[in-house]
């Protein structure tokens, strides 16, 4: 496992150029998020990885681990400029949560796998096909989430997590065919009934 933290480690400071990324958050208009990377610590540590945790904690990490030296390249073929920095730099973060010692509990790890397979859940197929065939080509316990499809079934948005991916998606999947125009309607019907249901939490 510290191995391949090490070569993950390698990995992404070849390519990694967080002056690029915050260039680019600037002429998007995102000034402080600029602000917030540019302050960051995003250097590549050098000294050797201190994973901890149980045992069953340290399998799930490695596998996770897995997952992201399989997502690296792929990004990596994908994407460019401040995009793929910004790609980057998740990774990086997430990778020196588990390496550090950080991150050690299967409660937190399980915060880092959701920020981690966020995009590869959320996106086209067509862009995450060749990720999820080599997660199961590698036996990795991970399957693609179907938010959508639990939304619609449901005929709720349950959380914040799929309110948020439901927010997110919802011209995108259009776009790309995932929603029909009556679907993309009926999710926008959801997405306010759970701001309803939140304003009148809040009235309590």
């Amino acid at each position: 496992m510290s191995a391949r933290v090490g070569r993950l480690r390698v990995a992404v400071s070849e390519v990694l150029d967080v002056t690029l990324a915050v260039e680019g958050l600037i002429e998007a208009g995102h000034t402080e998020a600029a602000r917030s990377v540019a302050a960051q610590e995003l250097s590549i540590p050098v000294g050797a990885p201190n994973p901890r945790g149980s045992a069953k904690f340290l399998a799930r990490a490695n596998d996770l681990l897995a997952a992201i030296e399989i997502a690296l390249p792929l990004r990596l073929a994908r994407e460019t400029g401040w995009n793929l920095q910004s790609s980057l730099m998740g990774l990086a973060r997430e990778v020196e949560f588990i390496g550090s010692g950080q991150v050690h509990t299967l409660a937190q790890l399980r915060y880092v796998e959701e920020d981690f397979f966020t995009y590869w859940n959320e996106a086209p197929d067509s862009e995450t096909r060749p990720f999820w065939q080599q997660v199961h080509a590698a036996g990795l316990p991970y399957q693609r989430v179907d938010h959508l499809g639990k939304i619609f079934t449901r005929g709720r948005i349950a959380s914040r997590t799929e309110y948020e991916f439901a927010v997110d998606s919802v011209v995108v999947a259009v776009q790309d065919g995932r929603l029909t125009q009556a679907d993309a309607s009926r999710l926008a019907q959801l997405i306010g009934a759970y701001e309803g249901r939140g304003r009148q939490r809040r009235l309590r």
